[in-house]
């Protein structure tokens, strides 16, 4: 199956069809997603809007450039729990 990028708004937008009624068969094919795609959005995303759902990728983006910032930051490489002693 060809690999197609879809954002927020086209995976909200075929969750509430799901919701609506339309068939699951129909829509995987309309949309050409596998099963196991549509399944895996329904987890992450069901229930929300999609301003709720930039919401939390962008805490989620945030939440990860703050744990690489940590991680990285010249202050905490240099504290280590056994200080060296001359």
């Amino acid at each position: 199956m060809k690999h197609k990028s879809f954002n927020v708004e086209q995976i909200v937008a075929v969750l509430k069809q799901a919701e609506a009624g339309v068939p699951l068969a129909e829509l995987i094919r309309r949309v050409e997603i596998s099963e196991q795609t549509f399944y895996r959005w329904k987890k992450q995303y069901v229930g929300l809007e999609v301003d709720q759902v930039r919401q939390l990728k962008q805490l989620q983006e945030e939440s990860t450039a703050w744990a690489k910032n940590l991680e990285w930051h010249p202050a905490r490489r240099s504290m280590s729990p056994h200080p060296r002693t001359t």
